[in-house]
């Protein structure tokens, strides 16, 4: 489940990026046109719009690559500080369960 959320961003992000640069596409469109009435390869459209998509997907990929680094949850790390509320809790703790062994003998 939570890899297709990662994946979400990817997909979405460059679908975002190709609807923003859809000018950019034109020299291969002019291409595909030039191919049905001049009879040039069809490699230069492919070409052509391989050289749109390929950028943004690679900036794309980035982003979302960055975004979960981001979004990466830090590990714990352990609570060094006498003085703070989770510490003198736990020292607060140690010296009742001493008293009561004391009592007890």
């Amino acid at each position: 489940m939570a890899k297709k959320r990662q994946q979400d961003g990817f997909w979405s992000g460059l679908l975002v990026s190709l609807a923003l640069s859809a000018e950019w596409s034109a020299p291969a469109w002019i291409a595909l046109a030039l191919h049905r009435w001049a009879g040039i390869s069809l490699r230069w459209f492919w070409g052509l719009l391989g050289l749109w998509i390929f950028p943004l997907a690679l900036s794309s990929l980035s982003m979302a690559v960055m975004k979960r680094a981001i979004d990466a949850p830090e590990p714990e790390r352990p609570n060094k500080n006498p003085y703070s509320v989770g510490a003198s809790h736990a020292v607060r703790e140690e010296g009742k369960n001493s008293r009561r062994a004391d009592r007890d003998l």
